[in-house]
């Protein structure tokens, strides 16, 4: 799907954390690697995602990163840790 025809579905998806980081990718903007990954949460679960359960989608690499992950993952320390 091209970034006009997502930018036109996402503007008619429900208000949640994430909505207004993936629009401003579409729209051309530059993301914080919190923002990006807000942005991906809410487009995996096409705007339903407040943030505030586990997704339980267990292939999701940014899972871990979660903070209501109810599983058991070794998490990172940060972002700069290799």
């Amino acid at each position: 799907m091209k970034k006009e025809e997502m930018l036109r579905n996402v503007q008619k998806w429900p208000k949640n954390r994430g909505k207004a980081a993936l629009l401003k990718f579409l729209r051309g903007g530059k993301l914080t690697p919190m923002e990006a990954i807000k942005a991906k949460c809410y487009d995996c679960c096409c705007g339903y995602d407040d943030g505030g359960y586990d997704c339980g989608i267990e292939s999701c690499p940014l899972r871990a990163l979660m903070p209501y992950c109810d599983v058991e993952i070794d998490k990172p320390k940060s972002c700069d840790t290799p």
